[in-house]
C-alpha cells in the first residue's frame, strides 16, 4: 500500500476504526477486510527519532506459516519511505485486560498446549521472540503481536526454543498469579520457585495443573476457574508487578 500525500493517509484512516497503540505506533482496524493498519511514530510525530525499518525487515517472517503469531504481510508506504505495516485483524483481547479470575482453567491449559506447539515451530525456524509479556492476546486462541523486532537466530534450536518458551511461560505465570496469589503459592515451594524463575526452565503446564490442585486443597473442592479461590487473595498484602486493568 502506498501513498503519495499525507493528506491521503489521513483520509484513508477516517475510513478505519482506531483500535489500540503500542511502543512502535498506533493501529487502526478494517473490520470488513479484516486487515489491521500500524502507522509508526517516525510518521505520526515528525520529532520522533525512532529508526525507520526497512520494508526486508518488516516482511522478513510474512511466508512463515503460524496461526498465533502476527506477522506483517504488507508495508505502507509514503512516497516509497516505509511508514506502517499491516497485519491480519483477530477478535481477541490483550491478555493484560482480561480478568484472569473469569477463565476456566482446563480451556485455558488446552490454549497453552497449541501454543506451545506454534512455539516449537518458529524456533526451528530460528526466530527468536521478542517482548512477549504485553502482546499476547486471547480469542478463542491465543495471538501474539508486535513482531517488529523478532530476530533470525544463529543459536541452535534447542536455546532458542527455551528463549522463546520462557517469555511465554513469564506471560502467563504473571498473569494468573501477579497481584493475587503470590502470597497464597508461597508455602507451596513448587509453585513459588517456578514463579520465582520468571520462565526458565518451566513446564507452564505443569504450573498450570499444580495451581489448580494447591487452590483446590486450600478451598476443599476441586476448582474450575479461580474466581472459586477468590476468598484466598489478601488485597491489602497483595502487590501487583504485572499490569491490571481490571478491578478484581
Amino acid at each position: 500500500m502506498e501513498f503519495k500525500t499525507r493528506e491521503e493517509v489521513y483520509d484513508f484512516l477516517k475510513k478505519c476504526t482506531y483500535l489500540d497503540e503500542g511502543s512502535q505506533g498506533k493501529c487502526y482496524v478494517d473490520k470488513e477486510k479484516k486487515l489491521v493498519y500500524k502507522l509508526y511514530f517516525s510518521f505520526l510525530d515528525p520529532d520522533d527519532e525512532d529508526v525507520i525499518l526497512t520494508e526486508s525487515d518488516i516482511l522478513a517472517f510474512k511466508d512463515i506459516k503460524t496461526n498465533m503469531i502476527i506477522f506483517p504481510k504488507d508495508v505502507i508506504k509514503l512516497n516509497g519511505v516505509v511508514i506502517g505495516d499491516m497485519t491480519r485483524y483477530v477478535n481477541a483481547q490483550n491478555l493484560y485486560k482480561i480478568n484472569p479470575l473469569t477463565l476456566d482453567i482446563n480451556w485455558l491449559l488446552s490454549l497453552c498446549e497449541l501454543a506451545l506447539k506454534e512455539i516449537e515451530l518458529i524456533s526451528k525456524e530460528h526466530i527468536k521472540i521478542f517482548d512477549m509479556l504485553y502482546n499476547i492476546m486471547l480469542g478463542n486462541k491465543f495471538y501474539i503481536v508486535d513482531t517488529l523486532e523478532y530476530s533470525k537466530s544463529q543459536e541452535d534450536y534447542t536455546k532458542i526454543l527455551l528463549t522463546n518458551l520462557s517469555q511465554f511461560n513469564l506471560s502467563i505465570v504473571f498473569f494468573l498469579v501477579s497481584g493475587i496469589f503470590e502470597e497464597v503459592i508461597k508455602d507451596n515451594h513448587f509453585l513459588n520457585s517456578m514463579y520465582k524463575s520468571l520462565g526458565c526452565g518451566i513446564s507452564i503446564i505443569e504450573f498450570i495443573k499444580e495451581l489448580k490442585k494447591y487452590l483446590s486443597e486450600l478451598v476443599g473442592k476441586e476448582i474450575k476457574t479461580l474466581e472459586e479461590a477468590r476468598s484466598l487473595v489478601d488485597k491489602e498484602k497483595s502487590e501487583t508487578s504485572y499490569m491490571r486493568l481490571l478491578e478484581l
